[in-house]
C-alpha cells in the first residue's frame, strides 16, 4: 500500500497513543494534558485550544509570515493528533477549517 514519504505517524503509532491516552500512561498522559489545555512548553500560543484562531497568509519570499504559517500548522497537527487520540470530532473539524484557511491562499 501507498506510503506518503512526508507523514510521520502511521496508523499503529496512532492506535497505541489512543490506548496510551486512555490508560494514562506516561509520557502520553502529560502530553496529551498539555496539548489538550493548549499550552505547549516555551510557548504562549493555544495550538490544541478550540478556540485558537487562524491566521492564514502567504509566507513571502522576505521570511515575513512564516512564523504565522508555522503557528497555524502547528495547530493544525496538534488538533489531528488530538481527534486521533479522543475521537472527538471538533478537533477534527478545527485541524480542516485551520488547513483550509490556508488552501484558500493558494
Amino acid at each position: 500500500s501507498f506510503v506518503h514519504p512526508g507523514i510521520l505517524v502511521s496508523q499503529p503509532m496512532l492506535d497505541q497513543l489512543r490506548i496510551n491516552v486512555q490508560r494514562g500512561a506516561e509520557p502520553q498522559r502529560s502530553s496529551f494534558s498539555r496539548a489538550s489545555n493548549g499550552t505547549t512548553p516555551n510557548c504562549q500560543c493555544r495550538f490544541g485550544s478550540l478556540s485558537y484562531v487562524a491566521h492564514p497568509q502567504q509566507p513571502l519570499s522576505d521570511g515575513s509570515g512564516i512564523d504565522e504559517f508555522r503557528e497555524d500548522a502547528f495547530a493544525a497537527y496538534t488538533h489531528a493528533l488530538l481527534w486521533a487520540a479522543t475521537s472527538d470530532s471538533r478537533h477534527a473539524q478545527k485541524a480542516i477549517s485551520i488547513m483550509d484557511g490556508s488552501v484558500q491562499l493558494s
